[in-house]
């Protein structure tokens, strides 16, 4: 007798974009990793596309596209609560905000038998976004945390029972990080010379979170004591024009790169021989240091959030205090001086991905097996009358904001207009 098939789960990954973020990139990573015998995975990418979605289409994974905009437009929360309503799916899992909380509501009215949360270290949140957070909490099933104190701030500043959260270390997909380039030709390339020590920053140009301005006024310190190195500045974003022009300003403008955004960061990593990681605000464990830990590349990290529980100062990386140009100069021209430290450092930070099972196989299995969790308890509970009174209640909340914010931008619009009329 034929056996009988099991049917797969049915898992939506929910974020804002496909932009190369550290949020986006995992969410291709979980979604390309997932045993397909067991989870048909699908994305939805609420506000729109970006450079990613050239991986989930080589990877056959289905996605959809909406449109920009903001969360309270009847147009985002329509489009999104139509493609919900004809999925079909087990599990609807969510990254960012505030696209978890419209994952989260609409999850929940629907009635997706399964609600998983990312849980970040959001020391940024203000009162209403705590008040949201407490509001939606009863109906996500799990929210995974991506460092132990994202987890611990979670529960202090949301009222998370440790049940309801748990810690799954982004993990790092070793097979991508091999250079499908030759070193020399790519600093052909990019205009650096063969003999420079190349010192990169890699990430998003949005300098209140990320710092790279600091970054940039450390390297004429640098240059003074090691005057042929070179700096790549991998990423783009609104603070690139600003943060070219303070490049220019400050040094002579030949010994900085800014590749813009860089599908191939293998690539770019095997060019880079220092990382610095120069972040001023509510930084985790990111994806981006994962992976230079993961190629053994020596790191240099401001002291912000939970970067520590990975970089052990002076072990497998050094830590500097944010803001602090002249620090970040002290500690490369330190590795610089010396060489045999800086592999050292690099050598212990690889070590430390495989000990810690910080691979994108291993945080897969552990999710692979959290959704299966999830989904035999659910089989022995349902919603109480009280939370699906409750959802209805937030639901109807949702739709209110909605329309008052449309009501808003039409306001605006005609007065817009009139002034426009009385200048002509």
């Amino acid at each position: 007798m034929e056996m009988i098939r099991k049917k797969k789960k049915r898992v939506l990954f929910l974020c804002g974009s496909m932009s190369m973020g550290g949020t986006e990139k995992n969410v291709v990573t979980i979604a390309k990793q997932l045993d397909r015998d067991r989870f048909e995975p699908e994305v939805y990418c609420v506000y729109g596309g970006g450079p990613l979605e050239e991986q989930l289409k080589t990877n056959s994974i289905p996605y959809e596209v909406g449109s920009p905009g903001r969360i309270f437009e009847p147009k985002i929360f329509r489009r999104t609560y139509r493609f919900l309503q004809r999925g079909d799916y087990d599990i609807i899992h969510c990254f960012g905000y505030p696209v978890i909380y419209l994952g989260t509501l609409l999850g929940a009215v629907l009635g997706i038998k399964v609600i998983v949360a990312i849980q970040a270290l959001d020391t940024w949140k203000h009162r209403m976004d705590i008040m949201t957070d407490k509001a939606l909490k009863p109906f996500v099933d799990l929210y995974i945390a991506d460092s132990e104190g994202a987890r611990h701030f979670a529960m202090e500043q949301q009222g998370l029972l440790p049940e309801r959260i748990m810690t799954i270390y982004d993990g790092v997909d070793t097979a991508s990080l091999l250079p499908t380039a030759d070193i020399r030709a790519l600093k052909k390339d990019i205009g650096i010379n063969d003999l420079s020590a190349v010192v990169g920053v890699v990430g998003r140009l949005q300098d209140e979170h990320k710092g790279q301005s600091y970054f940039i006024r450390a390297i004429p310190f640098i240059l003074k004591e090691f005057p042929q190195t070179h700096f790549l500045i991998v990423g783009d974003g609104a603070d690139r024009g600003s943060l070219e022009s303070l490049a220019g300003k400050t040094l002579m403008r030949e010994h900085v790169s800014f590749t813009g955004t860089r599908t191939d960061l293998a690539n770019m990593f095997s060019v880079i021989d220092i990382l610095v990681i120069p972040s001023v605000q509510w930084e985790s464990i990111t994806k981006t240091m994962l992976e230079a830990l993961a190629m053994a590349k020596p790191i240099i990290a401001t002291r912000i959030g939970d970067v520590g529980e990975i970089l052990i100062d002076g072990v497998t990386g050094l830590l500097i205090p944010p803001r602090e140009p002249l620090e970040i100069a002290k500690a490369v021209t330190y590795l610089l001086n010396h060489p045999d430290h800086s592999r050292e450092l690099g050598r212990r930070g690889r070590e430390v991905i495989f000990e810690r099972k910080l691979t994108l196989e291993m945080s897969v299995k552990i999710i692979e097996d959290t959704y299966e969790k999830l989904l035999s308890a659910n089989k022995r509970s349902s919603r109480s009358l009280i939370e699906k009174s409750r959802v209805g209640f937030l639901f109807i909340i949702f739709c209110l904001a909605s329309l008052t914010y449309s009501l808003y931008k039409a306001i605006a619009n005609i007065f817009r207009y009139l002034k426009s009329e009385d200048k002509t």
